[in-house]
């Protein structure tokens, strides 16, 4: 598939932010992306026989944890497209599953059992990407709902009366 997109494992987290930012995005979390990082490697299941052994990735709580740090919803458009939207400087950015991607190949990529079989997949990542946009479903309207509103990067602003 042409737009697929491939993730891509960094040996560090400045790193992947700076390919972040090459890609023209950057972090959009309140938490720093190690940080955010660090929390969903902890959303795993052990394997109770070989206690240091992960035995899956507990998606519910990898979707929980995104969605308490990052500020996500999904626009529902008419013709069925549901891109994920991550809030950032004043204003929604269309460039969610990017960077969502990214952090769960960053946090979980390296993740093996003790036979070397990865427990991160493109299914992995398809599940919890649809979980997202299944919570977090919001109407194209609602984004620009009042046209006399502009955002600005510290609050916003009612061009017809003046106020901020």
């Amino acid at each position: 598939m042409a737009d697929q997109k491939i993730i891509e494992k960094h040996d560090d987290l400045s790193s992947m932010e700076s390919q972040l930012k090459e890609d023209g995005t950057e972090e959009r979390s309140e938490m720093p992306l190690n940080d955010l990082c660090a929390l969903l490697t902890q959303c795993v299941y052990m394997n109770p026989d070989r206690e240091d052994e992960p035995k899956r990735i507990n998606r519910p709580e990898v979707v929980h944890a995104l969605l308490k740090n990052l500020h996500i919803k999904t626009s529902v458009k008419s013709d069925r497209k549901r891109g994920i939207l991550i809030y950032h400087n004043g204003r929604y950015e269309s460039d969610g599953d990017l960077i969502i991607e990214k952090v769960l190949g960053h946090a979980f990529l390296d993740l093996t059992t003790h036979d070397k079989r990865s427990l991160y997949s493109t299914t992995e990542k398809n599940q919890i990407l649809d979980r997202i946009r299944e919570l977090t479903p919001t109407l194209d309207s609602r984004f620009d709902a009042d046209l006399n509103i502009i955002n600005m990067e510290n609050g916003l602003y009612n061009w017809k009366t003046g106020e901020f």
